[in-house]
This record gives C-alpha cells, structure tokens and sequence, in this order.
C-alpha cells in the first residue's frame, strides 16, 4: 500500500498537466511538447525517471486570464481558484472599481483584474511568490496595480513569515502564514502594517471587492481593517475554523453572506454589503 500511494505522488505533476488544460496553454512549441509529453514519457520509462525531470522548469503561458510565468510544479496552485474568478468575482468588478487583493500569490486574482478595474492594490510578503507576481504585473503591462510587499496584520511591525520547505525545487508554496508554523519550515523577518494603513497611505477611499487569502491570519487582517470594511462593498474570504467568528463580525457592519466555495481542505466566503450606501 505504502508502495501505491508513492507511485500516486509521483504521478501528481500529471493533475497540474490536466488544469492547464482546462484554463491555459504555454507558449512557445518546444515548451508545448515538453509539458504535454512528459505523462507519456514517464509512462514510457516505467516510473524508473522521475516524472519532474520530464517537467520543463519555467513556462510563459497564455489564459483567458492573462499571461503567467511559473515554474511548471506551480500551475495547480497558479489556477487553483479559477472557479471563484470564473463565476464568482466577475459582477463584483468592472472598469470603475478598486480591487484589494491581500495574499496575491503570483497573481491569479490581481491579473485578472488589472485588466477590468479601475485600480488593483495587491498583498503579498511571500518573496518566492513576490518574484513571478512582479514578473506577472509586468508582462501584462499592469500599470493600475500597487504592489504592497507586507504582511497584513492588526498593527504595524515586523512579524516572522513561515513559508513551508518546498518538496522540490522550483514549488513555490502557496500556504505561508504569520500565525501557524510547519514541521519543516524556512522563517523570515517581514514587514507588518495594517490594511486601514496601507490604503490611507495610498490614498484609497471605496474598496468595491477585497480578497483574503493569508493562511490562518484573516482574524489579524480583518481586526486591521475596521475602517476599511465600512467602506468595502464585497468581500471574498478564506477563513479557518479557529477564526469563524468573523462570519458574525462581517454580518455586525452589513455584510450578507451571499456564497460559499468548498474545496474540501479549506473554504472561501463570499459576503455583500446588504445596503452599499451605509457606512
């Protein structure tokens, strides 16, 4: 059994092959080959050669979204909430909105928007996932995106970033958190501020939709943005189980919860402001 579920592992990158797929395509012949290759290839072997040597390492590649640099191990994680950005998000931002995306990643979320809304303000301390985000901003030419390279909390500081050791080289982990900690992990020093902060800094008033995504510490953010949430009109939200509370606290300043996306080990909330006029 130990043996089966070892082969299931290896195979893995295969799933990662089979969204991109559904939702993009890389650019450029020889990186088409060896991406859409390598299942056959590995078969072909026996599983004898690793199935991520048979990867290409960095692909450029063309989605409705907009174009992405990754490594190939990162395409799951890249696209992973294409259904929230497909039928969740799309009547939440238009040509006059400001999008906030706290948790950017390497930029799913703030690509696709850069290139509906009006501005796009994205957070994120991670600097492995920093490196393709700046790259992505850039590549579709972004020019309405303010990058905020901070961890968001509910005070201005420095706090430790534990980002869990990648298996293998070139995953870029999408699950660092300020408050939870890993068997294995690599800790940085990082910049804190809070939310209210960040956008009286940048001079942002009205806040039509505002995406969390921190990793067990949506409580410090949202304790952050009190100010920020009387001006907000949508929020999208992963939250945890030690922080549900905030389900109450959003209802408390007039947010309805409208939807709830499930993938199995986490869950993203969605709430509306039941009247957009209140403060």
């Amino acid at each position: 059994m130990v043996r089966v579920f070892s082969k299931i592992r290896k195979v893995y990158p295969l799933l990662n092959v089979l969204m991109l797929l559904r939702v993009a395509r890389p650019l450029g012949f020889r990186q088409y080959l060896r991406l859409y290759y390598a299942p056959l290839l590995w078969l072909l072997h026996g599983g004898v050669r690793g199935y991520w040597e048979l990867l290409p390492e960095h692909l450029l590649l063309d989605s409705k979204y907009g174009l992405f640099y990754t490594h190939a191990l990162n395409i799951g994680l890249l696209f992973q909430e294409s259904y929230e950005v497909d039928r969740v998000v799309p009547n939440l931002v238009d040509e006059g909105s400001v999008f906030v995306d706290v948790g950017a990643y390497m930029g799913l979320y703030t690509i696709w928007a850069c290139r509906r809304a009006k501005l796009v303000v994205t957070v994120e301390p991670n600097p492995w996932a920093l490196a393709y985000l700046r790259a992505n901003i850039a590549l579709n030419r972004c020019d309405n995106v303010k990058l905020v390279p901070k961890a968001l909390s509910d005070k201005k500081g420095c706090v430790e970033l534990r980002v869990p050791r990648p298996r293998e080289e070139g995953l870029v982990p999408s699950s660092p958190s300020i408050v939870w900690d890993f068997e294995d992990a690599i800790r940085l020093s990082v910049e804190s501020d809070t939310l209210d902060n960040v956008l009286s800094e940048l001079g942002v008033g009205e806040v039509d939709l505002l995406k969390v995504d921190v990793e067990g510490a949506e409580g410090l953010v949202v304790k952050g943005a009190q100010e920020t949430l009387r001006r907000t009109r949508a929020v999208l939200i992963e939250i945890w189980p030690e922080n549900l509370w905030i389900v109450d606290h959003l209802r408390s300043l007039g947010f309805k919860l409208k939807r709830i996306v499930d993938h199995m080990a986490y869950r993203n909330y969605l709430f509306i402001k039941a009247n957009p006029s209140s403060p």
